[in-house]
This record gives C-alpha cells, structure tokens and sequence, in this order.
C-alpha cells in the first residue's frame, strides 16, 4: 500500500506540471529514437507496436477537479443530472448535461468519461470515441498509455527506413467500431483478450 501511495501521488504531481509531462514525452522520444537508431547502425529492421487500450468499459483512475465555490456546485448539479438522465434512459439529455459539464470543467476525466457513456447510447458513436479517448489523456494516474505516445511511435516510424508500424491501437479501433474498444478485446484496462492477442 505504501509503494502504491507513492507510486499515485508521483503521477499526480507529474500531470499536474506540464513541463514535467512535456519531459516525460521527450525521454519516451530519445529513448525510442535510440533504439532505433542502434538497429539501424547495424542493418536490423524494426517494428513498433503502438498500445490499444480499454477505453470505453474502464473508468479514469483519478479525474483531477480544479473547481471549487459556485462553479463546482454548477458543475455537480449538470453532472448529477447528467447521470441521472441516462440511469432513466434519456441519453440526448444526459449528453446536454454533461456537455455543459464538461464545458465547465474541461479537464476532469470522468465527466468526459460519462459524457462517452451518453453520446455512445444515443448513437453518437464518433462523438463518444472522442470522449472516451479525453477521458483516458486527462487521467492523473494514467494506467492506460495516452494519445501522445502513440502518436510519439507513428511519427518515429514515419522518419526511419528500417522501421515498420504495427498500428495495434487503430487495429482495435476498426474490430469493435462503431464502438470505442472495451472488454469485447479486453481483460482489464490494456491486456488483451484472446482475440485481442490474435489482432496484435
């Protein structure tokens, strides 16, 4: 519990400070970029695999609130009601709230994530992938890798000779579409199911 403690409140404070994030990103980059390079230096080809994960059945771990007062009394109310429309089924209402919650809180995950749940069941399908994918790169304890480092990998791809992308993310996408990935490919957050190994 101890190590777990340390371990979450080191990725708080890292999301919290942008410069720290940005520096994570640039060491994710330099290490690749070496890798790669290394191999190419001695003729052996490469393939990146960029990470799928469970974006629409697993919810954000920490969902960082900056409001305080008024405003998040405004934002409770929007997504309380938000929540409660879609329990009674009403999903395009449940979606207008949560819309305007997010609006006031633009950073918090899990009213992005609820607002993917809405959208998904009205059939905004497109709409709700967006939303589930906010959700995940808004996450303060980010057990699932975030858009940046995938797109980190493409772009890596797209500028050496000697490396291939296996595009697993995207692979996911298309095998559950029109929904977002969830526990149909797999087990937990990231690790797949059989048919999820098989895609990979």
């Amino acid at each position: 519990y101890e190590q777990w403690s340390k371990i979450e409140q080191l990725a708080l404070e890292l999301r919290q400070n942008p410069r720290q994030y940005q520096q994570v990103k640039n060491h994710y980059t330099f290490s690749i970029q070496s890798m790669v390079e290394t191999a190419r230096d001695r003729e052996v080809p490469v393939i990146l695999v960029s990470v799928p994960v469970n974006l629409r059945q697993w919810h954000p771990n920490v969902s960082h609130q900056p409001l305080q007062g008024p405003e998040l009394q405004a934002w409770e109310r929007l997504y309380r009601s938000g929540e409660g429309l879609l329990l009674q089924g009403d999903a395009s209402g449940a979606a207008r709230r949560l819309q305007e919650a997010a609006g006031l809180a633009p950073f918090h995950a899990e009213t992005h994530f609820a607002l993917g749940r809405a959208l998904e069941r009205s059939g905004a399908y497109e709409a709700a992938l967006l939303s589930y994918s906010r959700a995940r790169d808004l996450d303060y304890n980010p057990f699932r890798a975030p858009t940046d480092l995938n797109d980190i990998l493409r772009h890596i791809a797209g500028r050496y000779d000697n490396v291939s992308l296996a595009d697993a993310e995207q692979a996911f996408l298309a095998a559950s579409a029109p929904l977002a990935p969830g526990f149909d490919l797999f087990l937990d957050y990231v690790h797949p199911t059989q048919r999820g190994n098989l895609l990979v």
